[in-house]
């Protein structure tokens, strides 16, 4: 299988350089020797970016050298990321395109304390992620907040106007409520007066 790398001068990285990566996977890179990989020992770092003209790139890094190697756009639907289970000795994972392309990939990501290596939740949910984004299920900007008010708690148009020598006209104000009157309270009734008891009260006895 012959592995075409491509230059991210071609794709003009300066364009990638505000956009933020969807997906983010340490990974090395596995070159095919008959019916089996190889690993490539280096540091990588795979990733999945939408740059500003709203192409989806997949991105291989070298993060020694700090270099991109490998940058390809990917339409959604063209290709996917599987695991190969065959590959017992680590995670190795497959990009396949519908064209026929495959580059193979292995997983570096750190273990946690007290995780054995052979758990590989962290690898299937990147994958999950990884395949919806090429599927073009990418998750949504979040909500931009609103703008703040300027100086003094001023608009910017009521800023501007200051500053030209305009009158910034003054804060609408709004009445309070009027509380709704209440009518006056009526003097208790008095109760008649009771007669004094002509016997002492008697001791409760204590409880036992």
């Amino acid at each position: 299988l012959e592995l075409h790398t491509m230059s991210a001068s071609i794709f003009g990285e300066s364009r990638q350089q505000g956009a933020s990566s969807l997906i983010s996977m340490k990974a090395g890179k596995l070159s095919l020797n008959g019916s089996t990989v190889n690993a490539d020992s280096r540091k990588g770092l795979l990733l999945v970016r939408k740059s500003e003209d709203g192409l989806m790139h997949f991105i291989w890094k070298d993060r020694t050298a700090n270099t991109v190697e490998d940058d390809l756009i990917i339409f959604p639907g063209d290709a996917s990321l599987k695991h190969l289970p065959q590959c017992q000795d680590g995670f190795a994972m497959l990009l396949e395109f519908t064209t026929g392309r495959r580059l193979f990939f292995w997983s570096q990501e750190a273990r946690k304390k007290g995780l054995a290596w052979d758990d590989i939740t962290k690898e299937k949910e990147l994958l999950r992620k990884a395949n919806d984004v090429l599927n073009g299920n990418a998750p949504s900007a979040p909500a931009a907040a609103p703008a703040a008010l300027g100086f003094g708690g001023m608009t910017h148009s009521e800023l501007m106007a200051m500053l030209s020598g305009g009158s910034v006209p003054p804060p609408t104000q709004t009445a309070a409520p009027t509380a709704a009157p209440t009518a006056a309270p009526t003097a208790a009734p008095t109760a008649a007066p009771t007669a004094a008891p002509t016997t002492a009260p008697t001791a409760a006895e204590p409880a036992a």
